[in-house]
């Protein structure tokens, strides 16, 4: 049992030498094109590999990838899925308009482009400035912690404690009660 690779430009089988019940082979490596794009496709069954100045046969078949509509010679776009119809394109920009938006720029991001940072549904470029700002001030940012906070406290109980007996050492020395000792 082979596998049927079907060709995304014609439509046709790729590797097949006649039309079978299957379908029509591929005319996309046929004499006479001169339009056709650098792509090769690899088959269960060895297909020759033919360079672009090799690749003749009619130009393919530009189809929406959206709707299926025949866009040769009229206003479309390609992207990585394909070629896409103006009106397929409108649409698709209208629905990314009209969906969810980022709590901090307001971007409208489809929902799989929304991470949910601090209880905020926020995009991608916010989520990066967020988690920067974040890391700058845990580098320069003080130390915020209730052991450190302890902490600095007995040091200045201790301060006090200390300057405390000196000035009680100073204020004796001063009216001579303490001159036996010193």
């Amino acid at each position: 049992m082979s596998a049927k690779l079907i060709c995304p430009d014609c439509g046709g089988i790729v590797g097949a030498t006649e039309a079978t019940e299957d379908g029509s082979p591929c005319t996309c490596f046929q004499s006479g094109s001169t339009n056709h794009e650098t792509e090769q496709f690899v088959t269960a069954q060895s297909v020759p590999d033919l360079s672009p100045a090799e690749a003749p046969g009619p130009p393919a078949a530009k189809v929406c990838v959206l709707c299926g509509k025949d866009v040769t010679g009229r206003t479309r776009i390609k992207d990585s899925r394909g070629y896409i119809c103006g009106a397929c394109a409108q649409t698709e920009k209208q629905a990314a308009k009209s969906g969810p938006r980022c709590a901090d720029c307001n971007r409208s991001v489809p929902a799989s482009g929304l991470y949910d940072y601090e209880g905020l549904k926020i995009c991608q470029f916010c989520r990066d400035d967020r988690v920067a700002a974040a890391k700058r001030e845990r580098k320069f940012g003080g130390v915020k912690s209730k052991a450190y906070t302890e902490d600095q406290k007995k040091q200045l109980l201790l301060l006090v404690g200390a300057l405390g007996v000196l000035l009680l050492i100073i204020v004796l020395h001063h009216f001579k009660l303490l001159g036996s000792f010193f």
